[in-house]
């Protein structure tokens, strides 16, 4: 007797994509960043504390506190594609980063970017054979 219908099966792998670099620990710990950071930044990964760092350095640069209240930052172009406000507080900036910096797995990998390849294969079952059908 032959088989009515395949037996399908539907096999995935979950692939990180990344060049396998060593992560760092506490505060130099390597985390991914946001496409609109990256250009900023001008890396695909960095710590936390050196976005923060690079920030500050650009904001004090182009003079973008706002002198009435020096906790305030006044957004430029550049960091309006980050922050997407005209003004921003320096406590909401450490805030508003975490949009943009995303945590590296325990292989130093990014969680995030990853690729998904499928297989299918038709298969002969043993249910298939205690029914009495052939492959």
């Amino acid at each position: 007797m032959a088989i009515p219908y395949p037996v399908i099966f539907l096999t995935y792998h979950l692939h990180r994509l990344g060049d396998g670099k060593k992560k760092a620990g506490g505060f130099t710990k390597l985390c991914s960043i946001s496409p609109a950071l990256q250009e900023f930044v001008g890396a695909s990964e960095c710590a936390r504390t050196e976005v923060v760092k690079k920030l500050w350095a650009y904001i004090r640069e182009n003079n973008l506190q706002d002198p009435s209240n020096r906790r305030k930052i006044l957004c430029d172009e550049n960091l309006k594609k980050i922050f997407n406000v005209n003004s921003i507080d320096m406590f909401q900036m450490n805030k508003a980063l975490t949009k943009h910096i995303w945590p590296l797995d325990s292989d130093g990998l990014s969680l995030y970017p990853l690729s998904l390849s499928l297989s299918l294969s038709l298969a002969y079952t043993r249910a298939c054979a205690s029914r009495g059908y052939e492959a």
